[in-house]
């Protein structure tokens, strides 16, 4: 497998689970012998892919594939996903995708966060958290048959919802574009749709000219993630 810059080659096992007459169900078992995730497009140097291993079903006749207990590991981070994945037309396609990310950092999460995934918001990560030592946290990503609501721009023309809940430390990030940076010895993530809540409980605004501003009970919050543009 190929992707912006990845790669990963994988071994296991594909087995027909359905007996005869029924619909067609195929389990799998997957793990990695080689990889590397990052490169180029996520403006960073590749790291080995440690780990990978999946397993699920495909179902041909509803074009579902489902996904139990994939776990991919680089860097030191580690992503466990499981999911479903339905593919068709507007009516019957969909995703629902939870992760959870632990021991994550800045250009580690730029590269586990595929571009079709709430693009604004990846975006908005990926220019805006200059660096991150530990993150950790969960994701729910909803598209399709398994959303309610339809509050994410996208080009898929599907309804698409997007819940990230994550704590990191000693992080340093622009809360709106040509603000002063600022560090944080801690902090919490929210990312709805495209809104964005960030609390902190102390930070610093970094100044090359002045003595640092020390912030307390800080919250930064915009109601659409263009807000902070």
């Amino acid at each position: 497998l190929k992707w912006a810059g990845s790669f990963l080659t994988l071994v296991g096992q594909i087995k027909k689970d359905s007996k005869s007459g029924e619909a067609p169900t195929w389990s799998y078992v997957l793990q990695s012998t080689e990889g590397n995730i990052g490169g180029e497009d996520n403006g960073m140097k590749s790291a080995p892919i440690e780990v990978f291993h999946a397993v699920g079903k495909i179902l041909p006749e509803s074009n579902a594939l489902k996904v139990s207990n994939a776990v991919l590991r680089a860097s030191g981070a580690q992503l466990s996903i499981n999911g479903d994945f339905i593919t068709g037309d507007r009516e019957t396609a969909g995703v629902k995708l939870e992760a959870r990310l632990t021991k994550g950092t800045s250009p580690i999460l730029k590269s586990f966060w595929p571009r079709s995934v709430a693009p604004r918001a990846r975006e908005w990560s990926r220019s805006h958290l200059r660096t991150v030592q530990s993150l950790n946290g969960e994701m729910q990503f909803l598209s399709g048959i398994y959303a309610q609501t339809n509050t994410i721009s996208n080009t898929s023309k599907l309804n698409e919802t997007l819940i990230m809940d994550f704590n990191a430390e000693k992080v340093e990030f622009l809360p709106w574009n040509k603000s002063q940076q600022i560090f944080a010895p801690e902090v919490s993530l929210r990312i709805k749709d495209d809104d964005v809540d960030i609390s902190i409980p102390e930070a610093f605004i970094l100044s090359e000219n002045t003595k640092n501003l020390v912030l307390k009970d800080g919250r930064f919050y915009a109601k659409g993630i263009d807000d902070l543009e």
